[in-house]
């Protein structure tokens, strides 16, 4: 909106701001950035209507906004709305050295305020100081371009064609972004876990203590820093969350998922958290996901198999999508690589479980995208025995050439009681997610044709790449009850470190949010996918998966049968 200085930042240049606004620009729909539900936070009513333009480019008679970009090109502000490039928060977005610019009210009306720095050591660094802004100087900005100093603004900063009314409501809300949020205090920042208490307790511990610990040595790292502040001059003004305690409670739920939206409500009255990390559940996580869509409330990487997909989704990051992921690569596999032999049907078999629903519906909605015929379900009662009468049925009656089993804990050794196989017996595909893996038995009859949807990384890889954090695990005594959940626990709390320390004393939900889209990819510790990235309207850091294929001989290492496939 305007080119004020981001304290301690590289001065903003034509050429590296326009770099990074284009690929904002271009490459991301408008939605992403205004998709989050119009929670206002107690905006009032002149702030509201300046938040609408902002988020939509729209006039408060809701026409859209009329621009000139690059002198004389003409463009609708619904291309291109304010919050583009300043994003949600308003702080703004950075490519290298260079940035677009904050627009907050802090960082427009009390422009000298750098971090770590006096203004003249700033002058002495060749920091720019510019003038404080008022009304009339910032509605000058946005409608010509041109800064309190007589400076015009980068070709790529949009001149809007305002009134004077919805210049005022703009300004009005420009003043109300990054002004602080629940659960922050002079001494404290507070987050939560959510713990679903139907959930192992051995789990629970396993993700528990090392969350515990985490939070435990974040901020042992930063225990002495209250003293530096005192001790030298240059730190006093630059209280961020090195000198506040991250707080860490435990939020219990218990009972039929319909009443955790009130069990929510009532922790949060009591007890109001800056942000949620990890935490997790054994069935769907779209309690906790509609909470902290309504309240605005960040939630960071949650152990679920079951995330919210729903496409409004802001403030909840996940590693991935879980089932509907594993689901979505079979069918995409089935599609190339994997095309079954024979004109058979594809069957998909699974049990009443929440977690085996979800992935036979997400399978089947996969396979009608992608236009692959009808998909035949067969149900099972959970704990049933695939019996050699079950899989005669599948083989003879039904002659599948593909059979997908959403089934927890997958025994195939029921097909060997078949007595002769088949000539030639259908592909048959596992979940990981559902407790398969490389300890699964594979009789010999389907030797080569059984294959596993894996969503980490490699077997053969894992070990090696989260040695370090088995490492950290191990020296605090921990049991290594469940790996894979400890080590991402881990990650999530180390992202949240990283993100609060990055965030300054702009202690804003909206830009801790898109710190962690940006950390995500920086956070030392691994994680137990081959990647992770976040980035704008991204809410699944991990997105893809391995199809991996079951060894002909007994003894043989499971290969991937193909690449890594993002749906």
């Amino acid at each position: 909106m305007t080119l004020v200085r981001r304290p301690g930042a590289g001065l903003p240049g034509q050429t590296g701001v326009l770099a990074a606004m284009l690929v904002l620009f271009f490459l991301v729909p408008s939605t992403v950035f205004a998709q989050a539900p119009a929670m206002n936070r107690g905006l009032s009513k002149d702030e509201e209507a300046g938040r609408r333009i902002y988020l939509e480019g729209r006039s408060s008679s809701g026409e859209p906004l009329r621009a000139r970009l690059r002198g004389d090109v003409p463009v609708s502000g619904t291309i291109l709305p304010c919050v583009k490039c300043h994003r949600r928060s308003g702080m703004g977005v950075r490519e290298g050295s260079k940035v677009v610019p904050p627009v907050t009210g802090a960082a427009l009306y009390r422009p000298r305020e750098f971090y770590g720095t006096t203004p003249a050591l700033a002058g002495y660094l060749g920091q720019k100081i510019y003038p404080t802004y008022t009304d009339e100087t910032l509605a000058e900005c946005i409608v010509s371009g041109v800064d309190p100093n007589g400076r015009v603004m980068g070709p790529v900063m949009p001149r809007y064609d305002m009134d004077d009314g919805d210049l005022h409501l703009l300004i009005t809300y420009l003043k109300s972004l990054s002004i602080g949020a629940p659960g922050v205090t002079d001494n404290v920042l507070r987050f939560a876990t959510v713990v679903d208490t139907s959930v192992g307790p051995a789990k629970r511990k396993a993700m528990l203590d090392v969350l515990r610990r985490a939070f435990r040595d974040l901020n042992a790292g930063t225990r002495h820093e209250s003293q530096r502040s005192r001790r030298y001059s240059y730190g006093t003004g630059n209280r961020y969350h090195a000198y506040r305690l991250l707080a860490l409670e435990t939020w219990e739920l218990s009972g039929p998922e319909k009443t955790w939206d009130v069990q929510l409500e009532e922790r949060y009255r009591r007890e109001p958290v800056f942000a949620m990390v990890s935490g997790i559940a054994a069935g769907r996580w779209k309690p906790v996901h509609r909470f902290c869509e309504r309240h605005e409330i960040p939630c960071v990487l949650p152990n679920t198999d079951l995330p919210d997909l729903a496409e409004d989704n802001y403030f909840t990051v996940y590693f991935s999508k879980g089932m509907a992921l594993e689901a979505e690569a079979i069918a995409r596999y089935l599609e190339t690589d994997g095309k079954p032999e024979g004109d058979g049907p594809i069957i998909q078999v699974y049990t009443d479980g929440e977690r085996e629903t979800a992935a036979a519906g997400a399978f089947r909605e996969a396979m009608r995208k992608r236009g692959a015929g009808k998909v035949r379900d067969v149900g099972i009662r959970n704990g049933d025995a695939l019996t050699a009468e079950f899989w005669r049925n599948r083989f003879d009656a039904d002659r599948a050439s593909v059979i997908v089993l959403w089934v927890p804990d997958p025994d195939l050794t029921g097909l060997e009681g078949m007595g002769e196989p088949p000539s030639s017996p259908p592909a048959i595909y596992l979940s990981t997610g559902l407790g398969a893996g490389p300890e699964t038995r594979i009789p010999r009859m389907v030797a080569g044709k059984v294959f596993l949807a894996h969503p980490f990384l490699l077997p053969s890889e894992e070990r090696r790449q989260t040695d370090r954090t088995r490492i950290w695990l191990k020296a605090r005594n921990f049991n290594g009850a469940d790996v894979r959940l400890q080590v991402n626990t881990f990650f999530a709390a180390n992202l949240v470190g990283r993100a609060v320390k990055a965030m300054f004393r702009f202690f804003s939900r909206d830009y801790f949010l898109e710190i962690v889209e940006h950390e995500t990819e920086s956070v030392p510790w691994p994680t137990v996918y081959p990647r992770v990235s976040l980035g704008p309207g991204q809410r699944f850091a991990s997105k893809g998966c391995y199809i991996l294929r079951y060894p002909e001989r007994p003894g043989g290492a499971m290969t991937p049968s193909g690449d890594w496939i993002i749906p």
